[in-house]
């Protein structure tokens, strides 16, 4: 068998191959046995018919064609073991000649990735403080959150909660009618449309009112874009926030009563700010540095990998609605009306994460990094400990092989993420660490 390779762009192989008569001749036999036990000829039980009359029958082209298919898989296999690439798709198959017959199969290969110098990215830590306005804003929304409501003989006001009877319509489709609705009035809300809020401002429990809202022809996040919805309100009553005291009092509302007095409390948020910007921080430094050094790396990503991506990523989309059938049904119907749209808004996402876990696995193997079995099972038992009740099903599922092989894929790409961490704040390479290790202990003596 000869076999010319091509590789294009994108990491795509094309592979030109010749394929051997004596291949060629065991096709077309298996060809013409499978013919002749599927076909009905006159004068001839089935299978029994000679290959002359299957042939005279069919065709030599039809009889050809049947031969190639089944020789396929084994041919490329073929071309594969003796050219060493690595396919990540299945091919496609093109005909170019018959005599002597001659394929083209066009397959998408796993991508070479070339890192470049990514040892050399800094990135200067972020620097986390936290203010007095910061636990001040603390304290208002731990207040908020304890918040009770009075009824109030007044009209409302911004801030209030009115208790609501609602109708919205857009034209002769009814939207929303509902009594009894809580509805905190807040001028920045956009349910259930932006500028709802604002027309009850100034209403008096049992007042009346109906008004129409524009939605905008350009609003995308709503199937009404362009449209005028005409809404009907009742207010039966108007309650007033009412906040707890700024007093010692108010700690004991906050965690399990380890908090006495207003200037614990305070020192307490303070921290708990203080931990979860740092924790942000580290998450961005890290974010920062992984991106650095894919923008040092060179990939060509296969467009099959890019497409079953975004694949996944409607999967997963489709997913959310799982128990909605109304949402999923409109969701089908984007994808129907709207299906190429959304794949082209979803490419650049899915082209981003396939660099980037392609440039991280390239750096573990560059850093040498490696995932045990023991890693495997203490992350399988991490995982299913915080499931709960489902804990033993996950362990089931992950005690497959694909499953354990993804497992570690991911630890092995959370260890190239903690070394690209450690090589942007300054240190050292592994090589040169494990050196001067060796060096210091004698094991590096001869």
């Amino acid at each position: 068998m000869k076999i010319a390779s091509e590789t294009t762009p994108n990491s795509r192989v094309v592979l030109n191959i010749e394929v051997d008569q004596d291949t060629v001749d065991r096709g077309l036999h298996r060809a013409y046995q499978r013919l002749a036990n599927r076909l009905r000829i006159p004068g001839f039980r089935p299978g029994k018919a000679p290959r002359a009359v299957v042939e005279r029958h069919v065709g030599r082209a039809a009889l050809m064609q049947e031969a190639v298919d089944l020789l396929l898989p084994d041919v490329f296999r073929r071309a594969v073991e003796e050219t060493g690439i690595k396919p990540v798709a299945q091919p496609h198959f093109d005909l170019v000649q018959l005599e002597p017959l001659t394929l083209k199969a066009t397959v998408d290969v796993e991508p070479t990735v070339a890192l470049g110098d990514y040892r050399s990215v800094r990135v200067e830590r972020p620097t986390v403080e936290v203010s007095e306005a910061d636990v001040d804003a603390a304290v208002a929304d731990l207040r908020q959150q304890h918040a009770t409501y009075a009824p109030v003989e007044r009209p409302v006001e911004v801030g209030d909660v009115a208790m609501i009877d609602a109708r919205l319509a857009a034209g002769e489709r009814s939207l929303f009618d509902r009594r009894d609705v809580e509805y905190r009035v807040d001028p920045a809300a956009e349910q259930p449309l932006p500028g709802f809020a604002v027309q009850l401002v100034g209403m008096s429990a049992g007042a009346s009112r109906e008004f129409d809202l524009d939605v905008p022809a350009d609003d995308e996040r709503s199937d009404l874009a362009g449209q005028t919805v005409r809404c009907a309100v009742t207010v039966r009553e108007v309650k007033e926030v009412q906040l707890p005291p700024l007093e010692d009092g108010l700690a004991a509302l906050h965690g399990d009563g380890e908090l006495t007095t207003l200037a614990e409390l305070r020192a307490h948020l303070a921290q708990s700010i203080r931990a979860q910007r740092e924790r942000e921080a580290a998450e961005q430094y890290e974010e920062t540095a992984v991106a650095r050094a894919v923008e040092q790396a060179r990939v060509e990503v296969p467009e099959s990998l890019v497409e079953r991506d975004v694949d996944r990523m409607l999967e997963r989309l489709a997913a959310r609605f799982s128990g909605q059938p109304l949402a999923r049904q409109q969701f089908a119907q984007t994808l129907q009306q709207r299906g190429e749209e959304l794949r082209a808004q979803l490419r650049p996402d899915a082209e981003r994460t396939l660099t980037t876990e392609l440039v991280l696995d390239s750096v573990a193997t560059a850093e040498g990094l490696e995932v045990t079995a023991d890693e495997i099972a203490a992350e399988i038992e991490r995982i299913a400990q915080s499931a709960d009740e489902q804990g033993d099903q996950i362990r089931e599922v992950a005690s497959r092989p694909s499953a354990q092989e993804s497992i570690g894929r991911a630890l092995r790409r959370r260890k190239a993420r903690q070394r690209l961490v450690e090589i942007a704040g300054g240190a050292p390479a592994l090589a040169a660490t494990m050196l001067v290790a060796a060096e210091a202990t004698g094991e590096g003596r001869e």
